[in-house]
């Protein structure tokens, strides 16, 4: 083939003068290529979005450029070449930040990331997009072969998944290099195309900075690592340093990760996500609904596979509810919304929806993670998620699991250090990130549509009856989910809630986020770690008494404690009381424990209201009163 023309149209700024270092991109040589032709572009670039026009009488097989990038700053600056046909689909032909480049200034050589094999497809333009960087376009390769259609699809595929594996491997080479706190590797969202990205996030591919390359550790946005550089500096924090809904009360609240695919839906995903994860936190058991996404993308009004709001999709939610999945399946599709079903099993609301407003507060936001996940957007990516918790930055942390890339402990001076990361539930599927979970430090001035979830759920299959009010570990607080203490609690248990019903040497939660500690010093303790008798007659203790290590305490005469005393049972140990009496005491069994009563034994509890046997742990009453 030969190429006939190529025009192009471009804005020559003065750029600075930066040192140049090797950097090229992986590709498959084209040198031998048939029918390959070389243009001399020579064309100095630096703009967002110029066009470069092109006019090719053939269709093309492979297109390739090679020249050289100028990034004029280590946070944010990039530049993206993309070839797009007549048909307006565009194809990724280079794309360099700082994380993928060796210096600031890179040389690129042959490089096509998507378009070494086209299905001869019809050129239309070049589009480029930079950010305070530079490109000098030297030379375009252009290639033409007639039996594309059938080769070339399956050489496309292989060399998207080399150039996955490629970029992964540079990115984890600078970031163990650099000192940074995350590690990439191939996603979901890294295997897609161009095209597809396109559909993920509504037709406008952000710059991610290798987000969508993300596995695990903390992500830093450019924009927040910027400000930190520049010295943005933070007080203590009197919160609590973590908080994960993963594993809250030792369990996790949370969906399943789901995946949006390729279709804009992210907000749908934020709103159900959210709103799935409350109504188990509001039950206080996992309810585990799996609600229709596609009920918001076809019939809310809020958006479609375009994007959409993620506030106006929870404005639905309440005000219309939301049909289960199985009602209308979600199709990644602007279906129409005829499809949904007559009939559903349930229809799920809310009655009441809060913002946090455009000038979001780090400290609110932490006093509503503790009640329930959030609805949560990032501005520069235009992409809503479910916030699920965060973690305070601490120096000598490592911040992703083992990988072959070492990464250097968090240093006292490191500008991250005291500041949060949040832990963010996506709808990019399990494989992006750590199982669909990952954590981002970001400026809050990049966040729009943070929404949080208060008030009463409504369903056609549950009420306020089915709120369970618990006290699975056994001391002596009780659990029942987001609201004031329900009638379904006993009126005799305390007005505060426990703040970790998995841990009985734990109590309520204060408003920072901190469990009172409930279990008193060592010297306060008694500990009973082999097997032991209490035979003394009218034996008095004002010390607390923790049976454990797989032991048992039989209590065969009289055991009275004093105001306040607990006798704590820990998983594996046993308490016996045989013809004995255990008096005035607040007995707090762990899951996995036992409790024998024989012989005609008491145990007269210091609290009024039924005895209770926390999930988990074994009563065996042969013969002998409770009360």
């Amino acid at each position: 083939m030969k190429l006939k023309f190529i025009t192009f149209l471009a804005v020559i700024l003065s750029i600075p003068q930066i040192a140049f270092s090797q950097y090229t991109a992986k590709c498959f040589c084209i040198d031998d290529y048939d029918g390959m032709d070389s243009i001399v572009l020579n064309a100095s670039l630096s703009s967002t979005d110029t066009i470069l026009r092109v006019n090719i009488s053939h269709s093309v097989s492979g297109f390739f450029v090679s020249g050289n990038v100028r990034l004029n700053n280590s946070f944010d600056s990039y530049v993206r070449v993309l070839l797009q046909d007549l048909n307006g689909f565009e194809y990724l032909v280079y794309e360099v930040y700082p994380m993928l480049a060796d210096s600031s200034s890179v040389r690129f050589s042959k490089t096509a990331l998507e378009t070494a094999f086209l299905n001869n497809e019809y050129a239309k333009c070049i589009k480029i997009e930079a950010h305070d960087a530079s490109v000098f376009l030297e030379k375009a390769y252009v290639t033409h072969h007639s039996n594309a259609a059938n080769r070339y699809f399956s050489m496309a595929e292989n060399n998207l998944e080399a150039q996955c594996e490629y970029v992964a491997h540079k990115l984890n080479e600078n970031l163990s290099r650099r000192g940074k706190t995350w590690l990439a590797g191939t996603t979901s969202v890294s295997q897609m195309t161009f095209e597809e990205k396109k559909d993920l996030f509504g037709g406008k591919v952000p710059m991610l900075y290798g987000f969508d390359y993300y596995k695990d550790g903390v992500f830093v946005m450019p924009e927040y690592e910027r400000e930190l550089a520049n010295g943005h500096l933070r007080t203590s924090s009197p919160f609590v340093p973590e908080w994960d809904w993963r594993n809250r009360h030792g369990q996790n609240w949370l969906p399943p990760i789901r995946s949006q695919r390729s279709c804009g839906s992210c907000w749908a995903f934020s709103a159900v996500g959210t709103f799935e994860s409350y109504i188990n936190r509001y039950y206080n058991q996992h309810i585990n609904y799996d609600l229709s996404e596609q009920e918001l993308v076809s019939c809310s009004n809020a958006g479609n596979c375009s994007g959409g709001s993620n506030h106006s999709a929870l404005v639905y939610i309440k005000n219309s509810g939301v049909v289960p999945e199985d009602c209308f399946v979600y199709t990644a599709t602007n279906n129409t919304c005829s499809n949904k079903c007559s009939n559903p099993s349930d229809i799920v609301s809310f009655s009441q929806l809060s913002s946090f407003g455009y000038n979001p507060n780090e400290d609110s936001i932490k006093k509503a993670l503790f009640k329930a996940p959030i609805s949560f957007a990032i501005d520069s990516w235009s992409h809503a998620i479910v916030l699920v918790g965060y973690k305070e930055i601490q120096a000598g942390e490592h911040y992703y699991a083992q990988s072959p890339y070492s990464q250097p402990e968090i240093e006292d001076d490191d500008p991250l250090v005291g500041h949060p990361a949040w832990l963010i539930r996506n709808s990019w599927g399990s494989t992006w990130g750590n199982g669909g979970y990952g954590y981002v430090a970001l400026p809050l001035s990049e966040t729009h549509g943070i929404y949080k979830i208060t008030g009463s759920v409504s369903s056609q299959i549950y009420d306020d009856g089915d709120i369970v009010c618990e006290d699975s570990d056994g001391d002596g607080y009780y659990n029942w989910g987001v609201g004031p203490k329900p009638s379904s609690c006993p009126p005799w248990i305390p007005d505060e809630e426990d703040g970790d019903d998995s841990d009985y040497s734990k109590g309520p939660i204060d408003e920072y986020g901190f469990l009172q500690d409930i279990i008193p010093s060592n010297m306060d303790t008694i500990y009973i770690d082999t097997d032991t008798e209490y035979a003394v007659v009218d034996f008095v203790t004002n010390r607390h008494i923790l049976v454990r290590n797989n032991s048992t305490l039989t209590i065969s005469n009289q055991l009275t404690c004093y105001q306040g005393i607990s006798v704590t049972v820990e998983s594996g140990s046993t308490l016996a009381v045989s013809g004995g009496a255990l008096k005035n005491v607040i007995l707090k069994l762990r899951p996995g424990s036992t409790l024998l009563l024989s012989n005609c034994g008491s145990i007269i509890h210091n609290k009024v209201g039924d005895f209770k046997v926390p999930k988990g742990a074994t009563f065996r009453q042969t013969s002998g009163v409770v009360r």
